[in-house]
This record gives C-alpha cells, structure tokens and sequence, in this order.
C-alpha cells in the first residue's frame, strides 16, 4: 500500500467524510519562527501578510486543487493564516465559542458549518514553514485530541513526499514553462 492510500485511509476516520485541506506558503513569504533556538530574530507576520501560493483540498478520496483566489478569502484560509503567524497547532474545538471565527471576519463556506479545527504547520527540513494541513470536525464528532495531532504530524511527512511535492514540482514547472507556450 502506498503512503498516499494509508494516508487518505488515516485521513478518512479523522475529518468529515474525508475532508483536508493543505495550503502552501507563497516562497517569497516563507520565514524560520523566532523563538525556536534558531537564533532567528524576523518578528511574526500579520495575518493580513500571509499569502499562499496553493492550496489542495481533499474531500471524499478526490483532490481539488484551489486557486489562490478560491482560496484567500475562505475560513480555511483564514484558520491556516493564524497557524502560519503563530507556527504553532491550533486546534479549536469549537469555532462557535471564539468570536474571531464567525461572523463577517470566517463566512461559512458554501453553507458547511465549522466546528472543530486541526490546523499543524508543516516544516521543511531546515524548520521552515512551508505550509499547513488542516482538518475540519471530527466525524464522531468530538473535538480532536492529541493523538489526532500526532497522527496528522507523521502522516504529513508521508503524504507531501508521496502527492504533494512531485505535483507542486509539476505546478511550478507548467506555470513556468506557460508563457511560453503559445497557441
């Protein structure tokens, strides 16, 4: 069996019918975290600073890939955005209980209602974050726990390598090679 398949098999008793979306930082917004024994001294970032060059959505075993548009203005985006700032989980578990989640600032998305969020950096090698994988209510329908994170941090290092890298590799080299292309 392949990462990918024992990932998405993983990944299908945690979220709501299989639900996860992955964002990828923008590279030129990319930053080590202050504070991490790094030495590093950029301070964090604004939320309203934070742009993301991908984003992947799975949802019932299918892979959407969304456009940055799609992307910017959603409650996902916005949840990742806070992760990315704070280089820390957050795990929320219950979005109707923090007022900064509702409302105008996070509308729902297409009338599906948040209540419990994942939402882990994903770090390169060097400590980098490079993105977020984040998850969307529990399908037993309690909050997600540590053992949830602990599952999803392993399983993430899996699925980047098996799915994500080679077709982020394959984006990049298509948006490149585009203008080029003529018809």
């Amino acid at each position: 069996m392949s990462y990918t398949s024992r990932f998405l098999d993983r990944l299908s008793s945690y979220s709501r019918t299989g639900n996860l979306v992955v964002a990828m930082q923008d590279p030129s917004n990319q930053f080590r975290q202050a504070g991490k024994g790094d030495n590093t001294s950029e301070p964090l970032r604004k939320v309203e600073d934070v742009h993301f060059s991908q984003a992947f959505e799975l949802y019932a075993g299918k892979m959407k890939v969304l456009t940055p548009a799609e992307f910017q203005n959603s409650k996902a985006a916005f949840i990742a955005k806070i992760t990315l700032v704070a280089g820390e989980t957050l795990n929320i578990e219950d979005l109707t209980r923090y007022g900064g989640f509702v409302g105008h600032h996070v509308p729902e998305d297409n009338g599906f209602s948040a209540k419990s969020v994942l939402c882990m950096p994903i770090h390169n090698s060097d400590r980098t974050i490079i993105g977020v994988t984040q998850l969307i209510n529990k399908v037993n329908g309690q909050p997600f726990d540590e053992n949830d994170e602990h599952i999803i941090e392993v399983s993430d290092k899996e699925f980047f390598f098996s799915l994500l890298y080679p077709f982020s590799i394959i984006h990049c080299l298509y948006n490149s090679l585009s203008p080029n292309i003529t018809s």
